[in-house]
């Protein structure tokens, strides 16, 4: 009998474990200024993957001058050349964002655990709508409107319009979710995230120091 309410009370815990709910995505960037004027039921989501794509792009590429358009540039051509990092380059958080993209559905193309987004939802209407750059916008519409998203028709106007991109941050959302949050479908995650962490945290205290060393002059 007391082997059998042990076998109980071991089941129920299991149960109870896998039950457990992920936590959920903390928003960090909650309260900043909305870069994309998109109706969209996943417009908060959208918005922080794109402002920690961004934080990550600036901590990566261009650390010390923290320029977007540098950046920008260097992701873009490290991309065209295959030679993206990006087990070194993705933070603790959008290794968290990333997680809560692949469970919406909605942006991934029915059954496609491989990164292959759905490209027929309105955000990529309304992204095309207000592309500044008129060679890519152009070559953009047209893809989208054909269902037919090609990066190897892409890639060279992306390249010419790469210094645009600090700016026009719709075209910005449109390389966060193809060209950065996809891809990590092909990263070991595992270990990357404690990678990012242990990044987050020399960050943390290099800012800590650098803080304190300013107070003592």
């Amino acid at each position: 009998m007391k082997y059998y309410t042990k076998f109980i009370l071991f089941f129920l815990g299991l149960l109870l474990f896998n039950c457990k709910k992920e936590p959920e995505l903390i928003y960090k960037y909650k309260g900043k200024a909305a870069l994309v004027n998109c109706v969209s039921p996943d417009k908060a989501l959208l918005e922080e993957a794109l402002f920690s794509f961004e934080e990550d792009l600036l901590n990566f590429y261009d650390p010390e001058n923290r320029n977007y358009n540098q950046a920008y540039n260097r992701f873009i051509s490290a991309y065209r050349l295959q030679k993206l990092e990006l087990s070194s380059m993705v933070s603790e958080h959008s290794i968290e964002v990333f997680n809560t993209l692949k469970k919406n559905t909605a942006l991934w193309n029915i059954g496609d655990k491989n990164g292959n987004l759905n490209h027929s939802l309105d955000i990529y209407k309304c992204i095309g709508e207000h592309i500044t750059d008129q060679d890519i916008k152009e070559t953009y519409n047209a893809l989208i409107n054909a269902n037919s998203m090609s990066y190897r028709m892409i890639a060279e106007p992306l390249r010419r319009a790469s210094y645009s991109l600090g700016k026009d941050k719709y075209l910005a959302t449109f390389v966060a979710l193809d060209m950065y949050y996809a891809n990590l479908f092909d990263v070991d995650l595992t270990i990357t995230k404690a990678k990012a962490f242990e990044k987050e945290k020399t960050t943390k205290q290099n800012d800590g120091e650098n803080s304190h060393a300013a107070h003592d002059h």
